[in-house]
């Protein structure tokens, strides 16, 4: 059964200054500058099991007809210590015209090969946004393809904001709100790269006094085949990301402007194993002895396999006479918590990282047929051909 692993991050502070000076009466260059802090950096849904607060220094600069420079500065605050880890640079264009307001833009990152940020594998992204003013609502969509090491990334995104007005436009300080709900989709090859390589790094922020990997940086490339091919496997296929609702607050007062942001993400953070089972045909479904030797044998234990009841397809015509009709799937989960990621930046055999998660609550393949037993969904053939123990 998936398990939603719920982050409520705060970006507690988003300070902005900003000075315009006009060259003619058609033509404005607006600079500003800001501080941002985010107390849980998060990426397409994504982050690591260890907190990670960031400081985001910025400078704004748009120029006439549309075309803008964003650069950012990232100060990181985790493991106890602070360190800058690099910067971003976007240049872009925006545009507006009947209600319709969107950008085009490239960002460029230069972040630290010792970071473990979350958006240390990006290397680059190519990014378009676009919203549509209305009387209710503001719907928007947006997409971005995303440069890392282990692959580049398709990533897109949408949901509804509404601008929620407290003051009236003209006062010397206004105080509005825009609440928003948002979903995410794409690949995460971005997510794959930073547990093969960064997220290590945030090891070594707490556990030594020096930056960079440290002997873990080593041990990062030699996770097993097997582990490896799982995790990456997943991470090229096109999926739900997250969902999220934000309720950002802006108190603006002369050149200077606050805006606090309340935000709830709920990322599918998760590896997954699936399988499909063939299921009885409920036309000519009826019982079926199982001695409960048997049952022990594949999972059950003894105490229940005494009192279960299991069954079979007679076979019939709706069935074409196979007793099966239909399908079902088997899924195991593995979230990825905190002794997981620890196991993956060591090295750990696949079977270590499956034997923890199990200890840790994980439903295997097995117990999700084991389910479907007892349920009178499949049949032990089904089970004991698609899973293990």
């Amino acid at each position: 059964m998936k398990k939603i692993l719920v982050l409520v991050y705060f970006l507690l502070a988003a300070v902005y200054t900003y000075s315009q000076t006009d060259s003619t009466e058609k033509e404005k260059t607006q600079v500003s500058a800001g501080l941002q802090f985010i107390s849980n950096q998060t990426y397409a849904g994504r982050t690591d099991s260890l907190k990670l607060p960031v400081l985001i220094p910025e400078f704004n600069l748009e120029f006439a007809k549309g075309f803008f420079v964003n650069t950012k500065g990232y100060l990181n605050l985790s493991g106890g210590k602070t360190s800058f880890d690099g910067i971003s640079i976007e240049p872009g264009y925006q545009f507006s015209k009947n209600n319709w307001n969107g950008s085009f833009s490239v960002i460029k990152n230069f972040i630290s090969d010792s970071s473990n940020l979350i958006i240390a594998p990006v290397n680059a992204s190519l990014e378009f946004y676009l919203s549509k003013d209305t009387k209710v609502v503001t719907p928007y969509i947006g997409s971005e393809y995303v440069f890392s090491a282990e692959g580049n990334d398709f990533i897109v995104y949408g949901g509804l904001s509404k601008d929620i007005m407290f003051s009236k436009p003209e006062a010397s300080t206004t105080f509005d709100a825009n609440p928003s709900l948002g979903v995410t989709a794409g690949t995460q090859n971005f997510y794959y790269s930073f547990l093969k390589t960064y997220s290590s790094n945030g090891k070594t922020r707490v556990i030594s006094k020096g930056r960079g990997r440290g002997g873990s940086g080593t041990t990062t490339t030699t996770t097993t085949t097997t582990t490896t091919r799982t995790v990456k496997q997943q991470s090229q296929a096109f999926s739900l990301l997250s969902s999220s609702i934000e309720l950002p607050f802006t108190l603006t007062t002369g050149k200077f402007k606050w805006v606090t942001t309340p935000s709830l993400e709920m990322p599918v953070n998760l590896i997954q194993a699936q399988r499909l089972i063939r299921t009885i045909c409920k036309n000519c479904k009826e019982e079926t002895h199982v001695p409960p030797e048997g049952l022990t044998e594949i999972g059950f234990s003894a105490e229940e396999a005494a009192g279960l009841t299991v069954y079979r397809g007679r076979g019939c015509k709706v069935c074409n006479g196979t007793g099966y009709k239909g399908r079902i799937g088997l899924y195991e989960v593995m979230e990825i918590t905190e002794d997981l990621r620890e196991l993956i930046i060591i090295g750990a055999s696949a079977m270590e990282l499956r034997r923890r998660a199990i200890e840790l609550g994980m439903i295997t393949l097995r117990e999700s047929g084991l389910c479907k037993l007892r349920d009178g969904v499949t049949t032990i053939e089904e089970v004991v051909k698609e899973t293990v123990l």
